[in-house]
């Protein structure tokens, strides 16, 4: 692979990949052409965000809405708290809220003289096992992502790609105390991918790709991309870093 096609694999990843808390980091190089590593990439950093979203439902003081934006970015949140009867709530109680379900949006721009790229994600997440003194929560939702971009590359021309998925969050269950168990104990989030790439070297792309993450309480969760396995390492937080591919026999070993 050229450093070319190195840089605009890097700037691809990046630029669509929702990392953790949508927080800058360098992406992982991979082959353009593997378009399943690049989908596995991006379907384990958007689980980490979808996780760190789950981690804020057991922060203290929880707030209906919340907001922020700089010069490339918005996010907002809001949260609606519900009774076990399913009565609305005016604000979350530590004993009497049953449920809470919280909509995001964040959106982000990137422009420069041979780069433009934009990105906005949606979730909806609903915890429910809240009510009275509890010990585990379980998530469902739904999610959205869009993403798109054009880098100009000087004699090779402009190169293009756009990204679009959907993701679903099963019954995902998450101990209340993290610190004894930081790992979601079972459930699994499934997602749909679609890459389209024009102006590369070796050919164009279009491809759809099925995504499901599995958790069984342990740091490593099971990914597989159209029947392919891949492993997640919870713990990493870098962009993409925490993805490879089982050695023959089981587990990466690490």
């Amino acid at each position: 692979m050229t450093p070319k096609i190195r840089a605009l694999a890097a700037v691809v990843a990046s630029a669509f990949a929702p990392a953790a808390c949508e927080g800058d980091t360098t992406a992982p190089v991979a082959p353009v052409n593997d378009v399943s590593f690049d989908v596995a990439v991006l379907a384990a950093d958007a689980a980490l965000a979808d996780l760190d979203m789950m981690t804020a439902f057991s922060l203290p003081g929880l707030a209906a809405v919340s907001s922020a934006s700089d010069r490339t970015r918005e996010r907002s949140r809001t949260r609606t708290f519900y009774d076990e009867f399913g009565v609305e709530q005016e604000a979350y109680d530590s004993l009497l809220t049953a449920s809470i379900v919280t909509t995001s949006t964040a959106t982000r721009t990137r422009e420069s003289e041979r780069l433009t790229a934009s990105s906005e994600h949606r979730r909806t997440i609903e915890a429910t096992g809240l009510l009275g003194v509890e010990t585990e929560r379980t998530f469902d939702g739904s999610g959205t992502h869009t993403s798109s971009g054009a880098r100009v590359t000087g004699d090779e021309g402009t190169r293009t790609w756009d990204v679009n998925g959907s993701s679903t969050i099963t019954e995902v269950v998450r101990a209340v105390d993290r610190a004894a168990q930081p790992w979601p104990l079972s459930g699994s989030i499934r997602r749909t991918v679609t890459i389209v790439r024009t102006g590369l070297p070796d050919g164009d792309i279009d491809e759809t790709r099925e995504t499901l993450l599995t958790f069984n309480g342990t740091q490593f969760a099971t990914l597989t991309v159209d029947g392919e396995t891949f492993e997640v390492d919870l713990a990493d937080r870098g962009r993409g870093s925490g993805v490879s591919r089982p050695r023959r026999g089981g587990s990466t070993g690490r």
